[in-house]
């Protein structure tokens, strides 16, 4: 599976300016959050997400998004993959669609076997905090946006992003 629809996009496309027409390079990050950190383009986690905000990115319209940060999941996304966040932004200006990002992608990352890209998104879906100070921090944005009873459900930073993106749901499914 290559290509899986942004859930998000309609949101955005519904705040377009009537009669402009969508555009799947155009993401606007004030209006609706990124793809899910789950979803995968060519197998691999996170790779929508991050496209979704380098293109908010190359607009200036990342909102309270971050893009390429260091020490953020963003980096150790372009870590694991031996890219850089400038050179991921500009294949992504480069390219006409996920496909053909997917295609330039697929080129550049260091990882490339079954083995290695399952082994990479087991590991990075599975991140979660680890000090103490980052595991109090993390409980308290869990129980500022997760009802009581569901708190103890999150546990990794990918189901903290979806669950503060309103994709709570999929998570207690």
């Amino acid at each position: 599976m290559l290509k899986k629809p942004n859930p998000f996009k309609a949101k955005q496309d519904a705040k377009a300016k009537p009669g402009a027409k969508p555009d799947e390079n155009v993401v606007d990050l004030t209006l609706a959050p990124p793809r899910s950190p789950f979803d995968m383009l060519d197998g691999y986690v996170f790779l929508p997400r991050l496209i979704d905000k380098a293109r908010a990115h190359l607009t200036e319209k990342l909102g309270s998004y971050t893009y390429g940060k260091p020490g953020s999941l963003d980096a150790f996304f372009f870590t694991q993959h031996g890219i850089t966040p400038e050179e991921f932004a500009k294949a992504v200006r480069a390219a006409g669609s996920d496909q053909e990002v997917v295609t330039w992608f697929s080129m550049r990352t260091k990882l490339k076997t079954p083995n290695a890209i399952k082994e990479y998104n087991r590991k990075f879906a599975s991140l979660a905090p680890t000090s103490a100070e980052s595991v109090k921090s993390f409980m308290c944005h869990v129980k500022a946006i997760v009802p009581p009873e569901s708190a103890d459900r999150i546990k990794t930073w990918f189901q903290l992003l979806d669950a503060d993106e309103g994709r709570l749901d999929l998570i207690l499914k």
